[in-house]
């Protein structure tokens, strides 16, 4: 029994299966994760060495010739580059697209660990290269006073947002960490004969809890617990210290106790104010629109609190995903809708119309379940492969279509029509499917970047004329029985059709007639291709205009933070002179480098283009400085640390 002729005969069982389509469908898409890509990794790991206080020569020699020499043991390793700056070294390797990187990774690591660096160096740090991984979520932080926030910050709002379920990390830039400054007095040190060692000893032994007993009372026994406790700063200045004589002397008598501020290790404003920003990262199998939608509600709930900050999100990599998502969305309703106008106003009969545009929605759902199940997410490209897969979901419900209609010409019944109509082209659509999917079969199956990129769009094209087809050999020969349609010869699209083919049959005769002349115009167009295809700009992935820019700036080696917070004052005035920016995040500071993310009006008068051009003419004069200005996307590369 054919697919159409069970379709036919089976109605009841073929509206289950829908009814189970409908319902699988739907809970696909709310399961379905929602990203800007498809999951993206490179085959590269980069080994970064912290040596502070070291000159790049210093840092050459001490770290990254070790380091390399280490490495050096590691098997498979395309490419190896290294760098060395003031204070740091980073080696980068580089491996094929097929090789295991967990494999590498614990090879890396056991060559590190016969490392012999100085004391002063932190340990070496691996990191595998990622597009998801940069920062998802940005925020500024402000204090209402004058009162320093790092501390309470640090110990409260951070922990509060790494609790989240997918974030990795939270990185925290910008402030100064304050501290309890005990500055001694050498005179007096002397005087009372006291050495460094034993007011340390006061110090840290002067919190005590001690037990003093137990009181009965009846049935109950009490501890009772005495103690001393120095909660201020204030307080430490009255710790008592004995000295050798038996007299009892104070810190106060022989140090000054006041709080002193950390120094600055690197820079943050927001809108020109200083503040402490966070950084947010995630996991990489984490949702990135989820993990954003709970630190916004942490968000809200600190704001709500009234503890005297002001926090404010500068960057929702989120709602950036989800705006562009719907846009995809949008664009794939629209698709259904057209195609559903058109085939009416060629179809004439509303219920014709009906029955391809019931199949389409049908074959979406029908790819949506099957892209869940192969653990796909929903993202830019897959989203893409099924707006361009739509526009062949059509064509084999058409043929069927018109087939069943041709059959009926022949004075049979609907049911054996949609039979009849079905078989006869069944062959014609499965091969025509076939073909097609032949085509999209190698992108979804290339290799290496593009590979990881285009998979999605392969996979999806394929899926949807799957589905498609046996929604064309079950659905369509079904609702044909059901809904009974006519079709109508004479509606006026088809009137223009015949007309727009007789002018086409005249312009053909006329073209067999000058072959030599034909030949010579479709040469020259192929050569004009040629030459301008030879003419377009390359890249792996375009820009989209969310109307961010980023200003990278690499200061000269062995600037002082106090110079460079100068330089970034500098392109901040610049910036904030513009009419057409809405906000911009500076942070900067160590190893050189700092940057600049300005946001851009919706309603603006220039381009993101323009700006960037203008930023860049504003900011080449700058000295002991070089400025880069590009276009920020949420579409773009990053790194993903590895413990």
């Amino acid at each position: 029994m054919t697919l159409p002729k069970l379709a036919v005969k089976r109605p009841v069982s073929m509206l289950m299966c829908v009814l189970m389509l409908l319902v699988f469908g739907i809970s696909s898409i709310f399961d379905m994760k929602m990203e800007s890509t498809p999951e993206m990794s490179m085959p590269v790991f980069m080994v970064m060495t912290r040596y502070e206080g070291a000159s790049p020569e210093e840092v050459d020699t001490m770290i990254t010739d070790v380091v390399e020499s280490a490495l050096s043991s590691v098997s498979d390793v395309e490419s190896m580059s290294s760098r060395s700056s003031e204070g740091s070294s980073m080696t980068t390797l580089e491996f094929n697209y097929n090789t295991d990187m967990d494999e590498k990774y614990d090879e890396i690591n056991e060559a590190l660990t016969r490392l012999r660096l100085p004391d002063s160096a932190d340990d070496p740090t691996i990191m595998e290269m990622s597009m998801d991984s940069s920062s998802i979520m940005d925020l500024s932080i402000q204090a209402e006073s004058d009162d320093n926030i790092y501390s309470y910050i640090e110990s409260a709002v951070v922990p509060e947002i790494e609790r989240i379920s997918g974030v990795s990390s939270v990185d925290m830039r910008g402030g100064a960490r304050k501290y309890v400054k005990v500055e001694l007095k050498e005179e007096e040190m002397e005087q009372y004969g006291l050495s460094m060692n034993e007011i340390v000893n006061a110090i840290s032994t002067a919190d005590f809890t001690i037990t003093a007993g137990e009181i009965n009372r009846g049935n109950v026994t009490l501890s009772l617990q005495g103690g001393v406790s120095y909660d201020t700063y204030d307080s430490l200045a009255t710790i008592p210290i004995s000295l050798r004589s038996g007299d009892i002397i104070h810190i106060s008598d022989v140090a000054t106790v006041e709080m002193a501020e950390e120094a600055r290790s690197n820079i943050s404003r927001y809108n020109g104010m200083d503040n402490i920003s966070l950084s947010v990262s995630k996991n990489q199998s984490a949702n990135t629109i989820e993990i954003c939608n709970k630190i916004t509600a942490v968000v809200d709930e600190l704001n709500r609190q009234g503890l005297g900050l002001a926090i404010n999100i500068t960057n929702n990599s989120g709602e950036t995903i989800y705006e562009n998502i719907m846009n995809v969305v949008s664009t794939l309703i629209q698709g259904l809708s057209l195609a559903m106008l058109v085939l009416f106003l060629f179809l004439g009969d509303w219920r014709a119309a009906l029955i391809v545009a019931t199949s389409m929605p049908l074959s979406v759902f029908a790819t949506l379940v099957i892209m869940s199940a192969t653990g796909m997410t929903m993202n830019i490209m897959s989203l893409g492969g099924l707006v361009v897969g739509i526009g062949m979901m059509v064509d084999n419900s058409i043929v069927v279509l018109d087939s069943c209609f041709r059959s009926q010409n022949e004075l049979r019944s609907f049911a054996d029509a949609a039979i009849e109509g079905a078989n006869l082209v069944n062959s014609s659509v499965i091969a025509s499917t076939l073909t097609t999917v032949v085509v999209f079969l190698p992108i979804a199956l290339m290799d290496g970047m593009s590979g990881q990129l285009f998979k999605e769009v392969g996979f999806t094209i394929v899926y949807s004329l799957t589905a498609s087809l046996i929604s064309a050999l079950t659905i369509v020969p079904l609702l044909f029985v059901q809904f009974r349609p006519r079709e109508k010869e004479r509606s006026w699209v088809n009137t223009q059709l015949h007309r727009l083919e007789r002018v086409y049959a005249r312009v053909l005769e006329q073209a067999l007639s000058h072959k030599l002349v034909v030949i010579v115009i479709a040469v020259v167009l192929l050569a004009g291709t040629a030459v301008m295809f030879s003419r377009l700009d390359m890249e792996l992935m375009p820009m989209s205009d969310e109307g961010s820019i980023s200003i990278s700036v690499t200061t000269k080696t062995g600037l002082n933070l106090d110079e460079t917070d100068q330089i970034m004052t500098r392109i901040e005035e610049l910036v904030a002179a513009q009419p057409d920016v809405e906000s911009y995040s500076m942070r900067g500071g160590g190893g050189g480098s700092s940057s600049l993310t300005v946001t851009l009006k919706d309603d603006r008068s220039i381009g993101t283009g323009e700006f960037i051009t203008l930023m860049r003419e504003q900011t080449k004069g700058i000295d002991n400085a070089s400025v880069e200005v590009s276009e920020r996307s949420s579409m773009s590369f990053g790194s993903r640390g590895v413990t």
